[in-house]
Parts: structure tokens; C-alpha cells; sequence
């Protein structure tokens, strides 16, 4: 496990890099950028089964980031089955990250 999150750090490092995550990092020139975002989810504006104690139900962030940027692809990166199904049952998309 430990090798795994030091390969997945390593990797974010490398992004930085390239420039600040928060502006958008170019992993392949005209598919894939990589941005961080910050925020809290808006849980009334969310589906109502999710709990806003759970951790896994914050997922409902992913719609405000959705709702910001309409045009462009959303996709939440996560190898938390739970988190998946989730996903899955609110219709949003995820992918499972490489192995480091």
C-alpha cells in the first residue's frame, strides 16, 4: 500500500511540474487535462439518498463541478469500490486509476 500512494504521489508531483493544478495540467495535448478543485458540496442541491456524514456520499461535489464546466468532461478517478458503485448509481462517471 505504501508503494502504491508513494507511486500515486510521485505521479501528482510530476503534474506540478508541468505547472499549478488548480489553473489545469495537459496530460495529452487536445484529450486529457488534470485539475484540482477544492470545494465543498452543496448537499441540498444533491440527490437525496446521499448522507452528508458519509464520506463517500461528498461525491455530490462532483455535480458543482459538472454544473461549472458543462461542456467538458467530468470524471471522478478513484479505486474505492464503494465510492464506484456510488458513482454508478448517480450516474456519474469514473475510472480506475493505473497501477503506480
Amino acid at each position: 500500500m505504501r508503494e502504491k500512494a508513494e507511486g500515486v504521489i510521485r505521479r501528482i508531483e510530476d503534474y506540478r511540474a508541468r505547472g499549478p493544478l488548480m489553473d489545469g495540467v495537459t496530460l495529452r495535448a487536445n484529450v486529457s487535462t488534470i485539475r484540482s478543485v477544492a470545494g465543498e458540496p452543496v448537499m441540498a442541491e444533491s440527490l437525496p439518498w446521499l448522507d452528508p456524514s458519509n464520506r463517500d456520499d461528498r461525491l455530490s461535489h462532483h455535480f458543482g463541478i459538472v454544473r461549472s464546466h458543462p461542456r467538458r468532461a467530468v470524471t471522478i478517478v478513484t479505486r474505492d469500490i464503494s465510492l464506484q458503485d456510488k458513482a454508478d448509481f448517480a450516474s456519474l462517471p469514473f475510472v480506475e486509476p493505473p497501477e503506480p
